[in-house]
């Protein structure tokens, strides 16, 4: 699958690439690659709560997201899960299973090669789900 991915990728002009990355993920409000706004309004209170347990949680393991980014951005929780031993990165993105499912779901309603990416990823937060019932991060 990231195989067929990169082909495909490689088949576009960077133009075309950084086209439809914008227009998927900037200007599309329900592909929006910050989990948190997926299950929260964006103006919601509790989103900034959300973004500082985040950062407090990296924080336990000595680790922080770039300054440019927030915590609850996409690539910033896959990077803070790559650092993690196997099993307690499962259980981590478990914790963002709801959010990163409903963004699969936006994704693949717009028939975006980018949902399919998401799909080990789910996976794995699925494979240890009945055990990790009742941990939050």
């Amino acid at each position: 699958m990231l195989h067929d991915h990169i082909k495909w990728m490689q088949s576009l002009a960077p133009l075309q690439l950084e086209a439809l990355y914008v227009n998927t993920f900037d200007w599309n409000p329900s592909c929006d690659l910050h989990l948190s706004n997926h299950i929260l309004p964006e103006d919601d209170r509790g989103r900034g709560d959300v973004l500082v347990r985040l950062l407090e949680y990296y924080s336990t393991y000595g680790w922080a997201p770039g300054a440019r980014a927030l915590p609850d951005f996409l690539p910033v929780v896959l990077d803070f899960a790559a650092t993690l031993e196997i099993e307690e990165s499962y259980i981590f993105l478990s914790s963002a299973d709801e959010s990163i499912q409903i963004l699969r779901n936006n994704l693949s309603e717009i028939q975006s090669p980018y949902a399919r990416l998401l799909e080990p990823v789910l996976y794995r937060s699925h494979f240890l789900s009945p055990i990790s019932s009742g941990v939050s991060v």
